[in-house]
């Protein structure tokens, strides 16, 4: 069995202090990574998460990132690494969260605490993959990765970089507002298709369009596009963002 495990690649963290600072304050935590120890005092075992969650449409150039989502009690357990393993001959991904149960805190007093944890698997032969969270209730999903159409390039012009933030309207419904950096003059955001997944999980893709033209000027030029949402529920909602040369990113934005 051609079974191993990677190192998840670095990749750009859009997260400010200020925004750190928010999700603690709110109760989010944000998992350790692979490489976070911690001092074993009891037993250690695969946690369970809640959901994964898997956006669409990874070409096989494209670098394929998923995330989990999970609750621990804090008063007797502790997160302390993530990691991932492949079984490239049956395309199964396992996906590891590794927990300490304190034996010397006998009564859970249930203080539970959510934490998310992204996992960047790189880039991926074109198959069907089953992706599979290991713990005593293990979740299952399928990831489907496509054949690039075109060699080294994205389908689609995607941009740089996007800023987002959600606003509830005197209406009830939310607006999905996206800063574009565009790389000049003659560019613009043509389109962006807003995909929902789940009651919090949405897939995100803004388009790109180029007017060919000898004028156009460099600068810092933003451009903003107001998406409707509709009626969401109040909670923090997870965005999937695609950027340029199979880039993404994940964003947490709440609706308060």
């Amino acid at each position: 069995m051609n079974f191993f495990k990677r190192t998840p690649a670095a990749k750009p963290v859009w997260w400010s202090s200020f925004f750190l600072s928010f999700f603690a304050s709110v109760g989010v935590f944000f998992a350790p990574s692979a490489t976070q120890s911690s001092v074993n005092t009891g037993k250690t075992t695969n946690h369970s998460v809640e959901e994964i969650f898997l956006p669409a449409g990874f070409d096989d150039n494209d670098d394929v990132v998923v995330m989990v989502y999970g609750v621990y009690d804090m008063s007797c357990e502790e997160m302390v690494s993530h990691s991932y393993e492949i079984d490239d001959s049956n395309n199964v991904i396992y996906l590891d969260s590794k927990k300490v149960v304190h034996e010397a805190k006998q009564d859970c007093t249930e203080n539970f605490e959510p934490f998310y944890k992204e996992y960047n698997l790189g880039t991926l032969p074109a198959a069907e993959y089953k992706v599979v969270a290991r713990g005593d209730s293990p979740v299952v999903d399928t990831l489907q990765v496509q054949a690039s159409r075109i060699q080294d390039r994205d389908r689609f012009d995607y941009p740089e970089m996007v800023e987002i933030r959600i606003a509830l309207k005197a209406t009830g419904r939310a607006s999905l507002y996206l800063d574009v950096p565009l790389e000049n003059s003659c560019q613009r955001l043509q389109s962006v298709s807003v995909q929902r997944r789940s009651s919090n999980f949405w897939e995100v893709y803004p388009i790109m369009s180029q007017t060919q033209r000898g004028d156009c000027e460099k600068g810092l030029l933003i451009q903003t596009k107001e998406v409707d949402l509709g009626e969401i529920p109040i909670d923090t909602h997870i965005f999937y963002i695609r950027t340029k040369q199979g880039e993404s990113n994940f964003y947490f934005e709440a609706l308060i």
